[in-house]
């Protein structure tokens, strides 16, 4: 969009005290419409970025760039063959559906999915991006971009998935009873029948020797009396 930022990728250009990297722009007429130095470069390849013109209309122009030589006031300067560049300006308001577009596509990575999550992840995405084309303003492509993202943020991931599946899985049964040893006869009955047993054996093992002896020093005091 006019008075917004771009970037351009450039290869062998001219590096020194005076070297420049220029460009002109002109219309879709030929006609030139601005000129001016774009870099002082440090390094003959490289990335820089520009503001476009923010008087510019919407439109097709072409950016010649090119190497220059600047060498001030009354002394000659010197410039490289243009390299043509497709310059498309567009409104603030189709500049707006780009970037919501672009951030809706990188909102998630279909990766962390499950195969049929991902159909969901790229139909959400679709039906975001036709909502965000249809939008008459910029307010509207944020809301749009908004209620595309939520949809999303319902689809369950990969993990999500697997931590629900593991939290729904019955818990383990419980382990039967160790092997008891009973007091009595000293063998070891098994869980089941054989672990009551074993219990029974224990009541009448501490019957006899706690309870028995108390019994019997009651019965002999009644006797007494």
């Amino acid at each position: 969009a006019a008075g917004g930022t771009a970037a351009l990728t450039y290869t062998g250009a001219a590096v020194g005290a005076n070297e420049y990297i220029s460009a002109i722009l002109t219309d879709a007429a030929g006609s030139a419409v601005y000129y001016g130095r774009l870099t002082q470069p440090d390094e003959a390849d490289g990335t820089l970025t520009f503001t476009v013109p923010a008087d510019l209309a919407v439109g097709s122009y072409a950016l010649k760039v090119f190497s220059e030589q600047y060498n001030d006031d009354y002394k000659t300067d010197y410039a490289s063959a243009f390299s043509d560049v497709a310059l498309t300006v567009i409104s603030e308001l189709d500049a707006a559906k780009a970037a919501a577009k672009a951030e809706l596509e990188n909102y998630k990575d279909p990766a962390d999915y499950r195969a049929d999550e991902q159909t969901d992840l790229a139909a959400a995405i679709a039906d975001g991006e036709a909502a965000i084309d249809a939008a008459a303003d910029i307010d509207a492509v944020a809301a749009a971009l908004e209620n595309a993202e939520a949809v999303i943020d319902e689809i369950k991931t990969d993990a999500e998935l697997t931590a629900e599946e593991a939290a729904a899985k019955p818990d383990a049964p419980t382990a039967a009873p160790e092997d008891s040893v009973c007091r009595l006869c000293g063998e070891k009955h098994g869980p089941g029948f054989g672990y009551w047993i074993a219990m029974f054996h224990t009541w009448i093992f501490f019957f006899y020797i706690f309870i028995a002896p108390f019994a019997e020093i009651y019965r002999s005091n009644m006797n007494r009396s």
